[in-house]
């Protein structure tokens, strides 16, 4: 694979303890997996597409969208396996013949369905902008948290209680989605580590921050997926 390649690794295994098989679960009729692919395959930026996985159903299912598939070995599909390990095996399986390895990739969960290509291009984008090792899709927030404490009492995270400013005049904090990351492969590789050098922030918008964790987010994610390919209606004058 030339250096100049940009490919995107969408690490999908077949095991899940949230929901049985959640990456081939029915969201929006379609397997969630499926719109992960399709977003990906229609970014402008983006020069392969390819699913690590070492599930039979998936990889075929993978296939069948139009992505190429990396086998993984069954001991890189554990509950504890680390994203990144599944990564570094991936870009040792797309190197090919001569071994070369691309200057930068993409990292796309397929648990956030509602990743628009648009995106994916963004974080692109703005991590050549910004020369950065490492480019990280978050969402804007202004929440005031809480922790319980070891007696199950409330403890402040990130506010004083005895100060709640308005929100207009409060700093923003950002949340990972964990759906999107574009990372320079040398940093990577050296740091083992998607959060390597300088890293920067891609904000996406909330409404497509919906990450598929527990059983009530497939609806969630369902209806918003509607919505979001509803026909607009017109009405004549």
């Amino acid at each position: 694979m030339p250096p100049t390649a940009l490919p995107c690794i969408i690490p999908a295994r077949g095991g899940s303890k949230g929901i049985a098989r959640k990456n081939l679960a029915p969201v929006g009729g379609r397997p969630l997996i499926v719109w992960a692919i399709e977003a990906a395959l229609a970014s402008r930026s983006l020069t392969a597409v390819f699913v690590s996985t070492e599930d039979d159903e998936i990889a075929a299912v993978a296939r069948s969208a139009g992505a190429d598939v990396i086998a993984r070995p069954a001991d890189l599909a554990r509950d504890d396996t680390a994203a990144e390990d599944v990564l570094l095996h991936a870009l040792a399986q797309m190197t090919g013949e001569t071994g070369d390895l691309p200057d930068v990739f993409v990292f796309m969960q397929c648990t956030s369905p509602l990743t628009a290509p648009e995106d994916i291009d963004g974080i692109v984008a703005l991590r050549a902008a910004e020369n950065a090792d490492s480019a990280v899709g978050v969402t804007a927030g202004n929440y005031f948290l809480w922790r319980r404490n070891a007696a199950g009492g409330a403890v402040a995270v990130n506010h004083d209680p005895g100060h709640r400013p308005m929100r207009q005049a409060r700093d923003p904090e950002f949340a990972e989605t964990g759906a999107l990351y574009a990372i320079r492969t040398a940093a990577f590789r050296q740091a083992h580590s998607r959060f390597c050098g300088r890293v920067v922030l891609f904000e996406i918008p909330r409404a497509r921050a919906v990450d598929i964790d527990e059983a009530d987010d497939l609806n969630v994610a369902t209806a918003l997926l509607h919505a979001r390919h509803r026909p607009s209606s017109k009405t004549g004058a």
